[in-house]
């Protein structure tokens, strides 16, 4: 009778100190885990970061446009890109009708493409940040069914 309660009592310990070991390799596949997704973060934030550092160019390029004294470059630029959007060849007519507008005239209407222009980018900016996450799901799914499959395949060896 006593040597069936020892032997009670070392089983119970076994399954206490197995328990813990799954729990501890549980815990350090946690953690894994847990290193990978921050790994994953940092890698988007200095994705997101170097498009903020690209977008502050932009917008202190545009802030030097605006306030050169020569406001026949805005409209030059202006006008260039328009061409090079609509590949429309633009008459002298239409050029002599930009110069006859007053400056303020045209660096309002300068400003307004600009703006245009921004928006477009902060449109692709949000195209390209859901891609990175649409990706990271993906990526997030395959890691788990990785996971699945070698859990079923490790229950099969220990079966």
């Amino acid at each position: 009778m006593k040597l069936l309660i020892f032997q009670n009592v070392i089983d119970h310990i076994n399954k206490s100190i197995s328990d813990k070991k799954k729990f501890r390799t549980l815990t350090l596949a946690n953690n894994y885990n847990k290193d990978k997704e921050i790994e994953k973060l940092k890698h988007e934030n200095e994705k997101i970061m170097k498009l903020l550092d690209e977008s502050d160019c932009i917008i202190s390029n545009i802030d030097k446009r605006i306030s050169q004294k020569n406001v026949n470059y805005n409209k030059f630029d202006y006008l260039d890109n328009k061409i090079a959007e609509s590949q429309v060849v633009i008459e002298s007519d239409d050029i002599n009708f930009y110069n006859k507008r007053h400056p303020l005239e045209q660096i309002k209407h300068t400003e307004n493409y600009i703006l245009e222009l921004f928006k477009e980018y902060i449109m692709e900016y949000k195209i390209e940040s859901k891609n990175l996450k649409n990706e990271n799901l993906l990526l997030r799914n395959q890691n788990e069914i990785k996971n699945r499959t070698s859990r079923n395949s490790n229950k099969v060896k220990y079966n």
